[in-house]
């Protein structure tokens, strides 16, 4: 009887020990979400074909942002992203046209946020010629 009693509660004692050491803590602290910034929108006028992204303002409250990917989501097709991988990067050989581009932050812990930037490239301004004949004589 006395073996049966100890096995019992030999077995309780275990169970109780591995109840206990399994259970989550209440001390974790969930990932925070991560804020993407992909700056203001911008405009220029063509000949200058290029503009500077900068989405550096971008944070992680908890953490670090390990991954920046800028990419095109509409506009023309002529343009070349010069470091998409950068949190600043430059976009050159824009024609006129409205361009949108996104960036897309991931942090250490494998959240994801996104945040998108309009780029308008506008044509010089077509302006009447100006006659200039000399002076009167």
């Amino acid at each position: 009887m006395r073996k049966i009693l100890f096995l019992s509660l030999t077995t309780f004692l275990v169970g109780v020990a591995v109840f206990f050491s399994c259970r989550k803590s209440d001390h974790i602290v969930p990932n925070k979400p991560l804020i993407a910034q992909a700056g203001p929108d911008q405009v220029i006028t063509l000949p200058t074909d290029s503009v500077l992204l900068d989405g550096s303002v971008s944070s992680n409250p908890d953490g670090t942002i390990s991954e920046w990917l800028w990419t095109k989501i509409s506009g023309p097709a002529s343009f070349n992203i010069v470091h998409a991988h950068d949190s600043v990067t430059k976009v050159k050989n824009l024609v006129a046209g409205v361009y949108r581009f996104e960036l897309k932050v991931t942090d250490d812990g494998g959240l994801i946020a996104k945040d998108t930037v309009q780029v308008t490239a506008n044509n010089l301004a077509n302006r009447p010629p100006v006659a200039n004949a000399g002076a009167d004589t």
